[in-house]
């Protein structure tokens, strides 16, 4: 049995994202918390298979594909590291659950199958 896509998306965006946690102290991605959450999977249902072919990146046609979203919370290890990892949707967290300084932001991306394998090649705040 396969993993479901939910799970498949949480693992790569815990890997992607929880590198920051073991980059060097001091440089501009070093967190001291990462966490992942609110993974949805989106499923286009409405767009015919001819705007899904032109929606994703032509790369992954001819591939089992989804797009997927996820929130990450973080906590930026310094003041570089905070200035560089602000995007337009990066704001403080308002959870109580996270360490003190922590931010937030939402990323999407687009997960497809090569061989046994799931890749995602970029992700961003939007579509």
């Amino acid at each position: 049995m396969g993993q479901s896509q939910e799970a498949i998306a949480k693992a790569w965006a815990d890997a992607y994202e929880g590198a920051k946690t073991k980059a060097t102290p001091g440089s501009e991605i070093a967190c001291t918390y990462v966490r992942n959450e609110e993974i949805e999977i989106e499923r286009f249902d409405e767009l015919s298979p001819e705007e899904l072919d032109s929606f994703y990146p032509a790369h992954t046609a001819g591939h089992e594909r989804f797009g997927f979203q996820y929130k990450t919370v973080f906590v930026p290890e310094n003041d570089r590291a905070r200035s560089c990892l602000m995007a337009g949707n990066t704001g403080d967290y308002e959870g109580g659950d996270a360490p003190e300084g922590a931010l937030e932001y939402t990323r999407r991306g687009y997960m497809y199958k090569t061989g046994d394998y799931w890749r995602c090649d970029e992700i961003g705040t939007g579509w």
